[in-house]
């Protein structure tokens, strides 16, 4: 090819045809800009497919930490719900001193707990190429923002408050308690057991520690279990590999559109009496208010939620009809409501 663009050219100029040279001269060059430019724009979309390549594997990561994280959660609720449950025991003077002997857990109600752990190599990969990031992943990035840097470390206080009043009930034991030093013998001691069977004192230890482990430290990880599921599904979405959600997420949660979301929001009606249910939402979801109770709704479809409160409740609407219709469903029944607005 090279050689014949040569012999045109030597030819027009042995000719004595130096217009017609020009002409071809420019287009020449025309020619091999393109040409640049095309191996150019190749070149570009090499690259920017590997950087998208680079960061799909960095997500694949993050979104196996956040299963990690997910099942973490799980099971440090696991453990918090147990202790609350033997902590009201103990408050309410249901615990006995075969207890106490059969079941070591109760000797160590407010002196341990479980910590939240993370898995967080993948986003913290990610935050040191975020400049690098593709702008179809965008959003992505925004979701994992939101989730790590407002969820995630709502956990940390709630962790070191607990690990703190541990620490102090364990210090108070020590410093007034001769029998601290044998906190491990068993069988246990009659005056240690003297005191967590009496002692007042003892059961408003209690009683702070139970408030902090439910209000904070549950209510925290909980939120956060919340968000890893949403988030991850709508980064599946987003990724396009809604196929690849496992059941642990899938089972917890759907993503419902946010057309359907508004769709329920409003007022219901009792038919049969003033009884009046308030759906609304916000960037957590749809929630459920009942006078002064307000509680976050969790979709298991696109017209089934559950309290986030884990409470034995279900919600069943239907958009398919006007005014939409609502069936509140408890251990007492279901009960219908309309909406007003």
């Amino acid at each position: 090819m090279i050689k014949l663009f040569r012999k045109i050219r030597q030819r027009l100029l042995t000719e004595n045809k130096f217009s017609k040279y020009l002409i071809y001269a420019i287009g020449e060059i025309i020619l091999v800009i393109i040409g640049i430019l095309i191996a150019l724009n190749i070149n570009n979309r090499n690259l920017v497919k590997q950087n998208e390549a680079k960061f799909a594997v960095l997500f694949d990561k993050i979104m196996k930490d956040m299963i990690i994280d997910f099942e973490e959660a799980d099971r440090v609720l696991k453990f918090d719900i147990e202790r609350d449950s033997l902590i009201t025991l103990v408050l309410n003077n249901k615990v006995t001193e075969e207890d106490y002997t059969t079941n070591p857990m109760f000797g160590f109600l407010i002196t341990n707990y479980e910590k939240m752990l993370f898995s967080e190599n993948g986003y913290n990969n990610l935050t040191a190429v975020i400049d690098q990031v593709p702008e179809k992943y965008k959003e992505v990035v925004d979701l994992l923002n939101t989730l790590n840097i407002e969820y995630k470390t709502s956990i940390v206080r709630p962790n070191n408050v607990l690990s703190e009043l541990c620490l102090e009930n364990l210090k108070k034991w020590a410093n007034s308690k001769p029998w601290f030093s044998n906190t491990n013998s068993q069988p246990i001691d009659s005056e240690k057991l003297t005191y967590f069977l009496t002692d007042p004192f003892y059961k408003n230890d209690l009683k702070l520690f139970q408030i902090y482990l439910t209000q904070n430290h549950i209510a925290t990880i909980k939120m956060y279990r919340y968000q890893i599921a949403k988030s991850y599904t709508k980064i599946s979405k987003l990724l396009e590999l809604e196929k690849q959600i496992p059941e642990l997420i899938s089972s917890y949660l759907v993503d419902v559109p946010e057309n359907i979301i508004e769709q329920y929001t409003g007022e219901y009606k009792n038919t049969d009496d003033d009884y009046i249910l308030k759906i609304t939402s916000d960037k957590e979801g749809l929630f459920m208010r009942v006078d002064d109770w307000k509680t976050l709704l969790i979709p298991k479809s696109d017209s089934t939620f559950v309290p986030f409160d884990e409470l034995p409740i279900q919600i069943n609407f239907n958009k398919n009809v006007k005014p939409t219709k609502l069936i509140f469903i408890s251990e007492k029944g279901e009960f219908p409501l309309i909406k007003t607005d």
